[in-house]
C-alpha cells in the first residue's frame, strides 16, 4: 500500500507541476477579460510584442501584428500591458517651403510625396495623411507645412529616413541646398 501511495504522490506532483501554466494562463485570461486591460481592436504592446487584439482567451491573447501576423500571447507571458490610441499614433512632419520657390508648387509637390507614401506605406500608416496650412516660424520668417501621418506603433523610422529622404530629393527642385534638417520629424 505504501508503494502506491508513493507513486500516487509522485504521479500528483508530476501532474501538479505540468498544469501550472495552464492554471496561470486561465487565471489571467480571466482577469484579463474582466479588467478591461485591453479590449478587442485595440493596439497594445504586450510586454514587447505590438498588435492589434483579435481575440482575449483563457490561454492565449491574439495580436494581429503590421505584416498581418497573427502573435498567439500565453496569457501568463503578459506582464505589462500598454495601450495605445485605436487609430494609431501621430508622427509629424513640418516641411521648410523653400524661400524663393513657387509656394503653390512645393505644396503640390509635398502633397503628391505624402500620398506616395501613404499609397506605398498603407500597412504601417494607417489612415490618410493630413497636411495642415503654411505657418510662419517666428522667430526665423520661414515658411513651413506640417504633414500628420497616423502610424503603427514603433514605426516611426518610416516617416524619420524614408519619408524624410523623399521630401529632401523633391525639395532640391527647387532648392539645390535644400538639407534633411529642413524637415523636422516629431
Amino acid at each position: 500500500m505504501t508503494e502506491y501511495l508513493a507513486s500516487a504522490s509522485i504521479i500528483g506532483l508530476a501532474i501538479s507541476f505540468g498544469s501550472q501554466s495552464l492554471v496561470q494562463d486561465l487565471v489571467t485570461g480571466v482577469t484579463l477579460i474582466f479588467s478591461n486591460a485591453m479590449d478587442v481592436g485595440a493596439i497594445v504592446d504586450l510586454s514587447g510584442v505590438i498588435g492589434r487584439v483579435e481575440r482575449i482567451g483563457l490561454r492565449f491573447t491574439k495580436l494581429i501584428n503590421f505584416y498581418n501576423q497573427e502573435i498567439f500571447v500565453p496569457n501568463r507571458n503578459i506582464t505589462n500591458v500598454s495601450r495605445f490610441p485605436h487609430d494609431g499614433v501621430y508622427a509629424n512632419a513640418e516641411i521648410q517651403i523653400p524661400a524663393k520657390a513657387d509656394q503653390q508648387k512645393v505644396i503640390q509637390k509635398i502633397r503628391d510625396v505624402v500620398k506616395g507614401t501613404w499609397t506605398q506605406f498603407s500597412g504601417i500608416i494607417l489612415a490618410e495623411p493630413e497636411l495642415g496650412k503654411v505657418e510662419t516660424a517666428e522667430p526665423g520668417g520661414w515658411n513651413f507645412l506640417r504633414a500628420q501621418f497616423k502610424i503603427w506603433p514603433g514605426q516611426g523610422k518610416l516617416i524619420e529616413t524614408t519619408f524624410c529622404q523623399q521630401i529632401t530629393f523633391a525639395m532640391k527642385e527647387f532648392d539645390p541646398n535644400y538639407a534633411d534638417w529642413m524637415v523636422t520629424i516629431t
